[in-house]
């Protein structure tokens, strides 16, 4: 195999910005900041210009952060801008800290994130006692408190699950990557081999035809008719080889059959050891397993839930499909069948049949490596 190496992004340095409601959703949180105004009975112009000044300075700080990954600096700006604001009767500070807690919450590890949220409710604590707002309405501060947590630790775990998902992304591009090439050479090797035996057959024949063809016609048009038989043979072995390499991926057939299914109102749950490492031989017949026990569900089930387990043992592994649907029928059609019989062949064993509690389950135990045969 060709010394290949795909690398991968650090995931330190995975991008880390957001989009759609997670990403702007705390923008909310602005109307805090013209509580003020709107409340209080001696507010007048200067106290609506001065709200709609902190505002023109804290939206832009935060969105360009937010777009340019200006994390502790644009949380920073914002902590400074709640905290000079406090003495002036302004309600910045019970929205403002919201906002650096998003920011900050971004690229940290979950104890950097309790370090930077615990700073941030220190200031926003400090910056309550600051504040010449009436006491009967400080006690309001404790919605930022809490959102200050709730908002923080909304993005990191956003933030954790995009980091995870580029990183499986770029682990099964670098794994089919992989296997695309080992096929690719499966197949010139096959191509080679194939191709090589019959060219020298077609050529030995093709000389002896020939020689042939004026002392004994007929023994040239048999010898004739066999360079095509084995020219066909060749043709057929070629396409055969090359056909193998529409390798069926397991996860592929997942992510096929939950979209299937929630198209037809089923529910698809996952279960077990999903990135078990298979033969290709293997993961082939579990993924046509996997597609013709789909099929049956849609087609005959009317199922709400199915459920996928993948289970591997000492030298197997194991695919149980089970549905809540209306249970099988009276024996097995020929989809059922043709797979049983694709298993045997593989070495593994197919049980279909109803399950425990209902409905239908379909199980596939496979050894590791597959059949050699």
């Amino acid at each position: 195999m060709n010394d290949t190496t795909i690398r991968l992004a650090n995931p330190e340095r995975l991008d880390t910005r957001r989009s759609g409601f997670s990403r702007w959703a705390p923008l909310v949180f602005f109307a805090f900041i013209l509580v003020g105004p709107i409340f209080s009975p001696d507010s007048g112009p200067e106290d609506w210009v001065f709200a709609i000044g902190v505002v023109a300075v804290a939206l832009p700080t935060f969105v360009v952060s937010e777009i340019r990954g200006w994390d502790i600096g644009g949380a920073t700006v914002l902590m400074l801008l709640a905290l000079a604001t406090a003495p002036f009767d302004s309600t910045a500070i019970m929205a403002l800290p919201i906002y650096a807690a998003a920011l900050v919450a971004r690229s940290a590890s979950q104890e950097t994130l309790r370090l930077r949220l615990s700073v941030i409710t220190v200031l926003t604590l400090t910056g309550f006692f600051l504040s010449s707002i009436p006491w009967p309405f400080r006690v309001f501060i404790f919605i930022p408190v809490i959102m200050i947590w709730v908002i923080g630790s909304a993005v990191f775990h956003d933030v954790s699950r995009d980091h995870r998902a580029v990183a499986l992304r770029a682990e099964n591009r670098r794994v089919a990557h992989l296997a695309t090439i080992a096929e690719r050479e499966r197949i010139a090797r096959d191509v080679h081999d194939i191709a090589g035996q019959a060219l020298t057959a077609i050529i030995v024949r093709s000389q002896l035809v020939q020689r042939l063809a004026t002392s004994d016609q007929r023994r040239a048009t048999e010898e004739a008719d066999e360079v095509e038989r084995i020219a066909r043979d060749a043709l057929s072995s070629i396409r055969r080889s090359v056909a193998g390499w529409h390798q069926a991926s397991l996860l592929d057939e997942i992510a096929v059959a939950r979209d299937a299914l929630a198209a037809a109102g089923t529910e698809l749950e996952t279960l077990g050891d999903l990135e078990v490492d298979l033969a290709p031989s293997v993961e082939n017949v579990l993924a046509l397993g996997l597609r013709e026990a789909v099929t049956n569900v849609l087609r005959h089930a009317n199922a709400g839930m199915v459920e996928v387990r993948i289970d591997s043992q000492d030298g197997g592994v194991s695919l149980t499909v089970i549905d809540d649907g209306i249970g099988p029928t009276k024996g097995t059609g020929s989809g059922i069948q043709g797979m049983r019989e694709r298993v045997i062949a593989a070495g593994g064993t197919l049980a279909f049949g109803p399950g425990a509690t209902g409905g239908t389950e379909l199980r596939i135990d496979m050894p590791f490596g597959g059949s050699s045969s």
